[in-house]
């Protein structure tokens, strides 16, 4: 009887996690039908209703919200002791899958495979690169995310891996035509560059020096939504661009691209997170990974700073 009621809330909570009868059916690897069975049979068990149905989805009532935290703190339970036994015998193998950005994995991740295989051959890396930045890991099987976005779903961790400051570019072209600024509010008097988030416009550039902080509104002929292509702008010599050092490789260090405003720090940063499941006791596999992918990209915001290519 008591083993029932405990198999019982295993499938409430994945029902209450995968928020769909069909996803928690195939989490568990049962049927939808054997869902629906069980569910009922805990409703009836426990004496109240815990979900309202409606034609593509359900919601919890009071009462199922109060008892899937008993559901998941019963899984969890589970879980920990599991993943705490396998702990001693953990072997560093198996296939592990990375989201990123394509110019995260092109530039940074996927480079920095090589010596990661030579260390851990029998890990298998499976990179998926996207630009969404409401990844749902679960869904898409994801164990680690490499991403700026700091908002994610409940029972993630975000660890800040890095900040990446920001450069004030232009190309000697551009600045052969006109005199390049020696003031920020002098960049009014020029062609700036401006991203255009999908809600926001990022008109105003922040820069610090000597404990003073400005913040300069700028205008300019072009607005796009991708970074790389303002860069690529500037290389053109259409403007001035303001973009996080990580999307330079060599273009600084070869004259390509001049740092405008060197006396003045960006006051701006990027900050790049490494999101993953929150639990206690992470696979040896996962810690390796993520410790081994904070490096590279902590490395990657640290040397493109310096107008390096990391990987060049």
């Amino acid at each position: 009887m008591q083993l029932e009621k405990a198999v019982q809330m295993v499938v409430f909570s994945a029902l209450v996690k995968c928020r769909s009868f069909s996803r928690a059916a195939e989490s568990l690897n049962v049927s939808v039908s054997h869902i629906s069975k069980k569910l009922a049979a805990l409703e009836q068990s426990v004496g109240v209703k815990l979900i309202e149905r409606s034609t593509r989805n359900f919601t919890l009532t009071q009462a199922g919200l109060k008892f899937s935290k008993h559901c998941t703190d019963l899984v969890s339970n589970i879980e920990q002791g599991y993943a705490e036994i396998n702990s001693l015998r953990d072997e560093v193998s198996g296939v592990f899958k990375i989201a990123c950005t394509p110019h995260m994995g092109t530039k940074f991740v996927i480079p920095s495979l090589s010596d990661f295989k030579q260390q851990y051959p029998d890990i298998e890396i499976e990179v998926y690169l996207t630009t969404d930045q409401n990844l749902d890991l679960l869904e898409t099987g994801i164990d680690l995310w490499i991403t700026i976005s700091g908002s994610i779903a409940e029972g993630y961790v975000a660890q800040r891996f890095a900040d990446n400051t920001f450069l004030a570019v232009a190309s000697p072209a551009y600045l052969m035509k006109n005199k390049a600024p020696s003031h920020p509010d002098e960049l009014q008097d020029h062609n700036c560059l401006i991203y255009q988030g999908w809600d926001t416009h990022y008109n105003v550039w922040s820069f610090s020096k000597d404990g003073q902080d400005l913040n300069i509104k700028v205008s300019g002929d072009y607005t796009v939504n991708m970074g790389y292509a303002l860069r690529d702008a500037s290389l053109a010599g259409w403007g001035i661009s303001y973009l996080p050092s990580i999307l330079f490789g060599n273009e600084l260090k070869e004259g390509q691209l001049i740092q405008v405003l060197p006396d003045w720090r960006a006051s701006y940063v990027m900050p790049f997170y490494g999101v993953y499941p929150s639990r206690r006791y992470l696979p040896q596999k996962t810690k390796i990974i993520i410790e081994y992918m904070k490096e590279v990209v902590t490395k990657a915001c640290h040397v493109t700073r310096l107008g390096v290519g990391l990987y060049s």
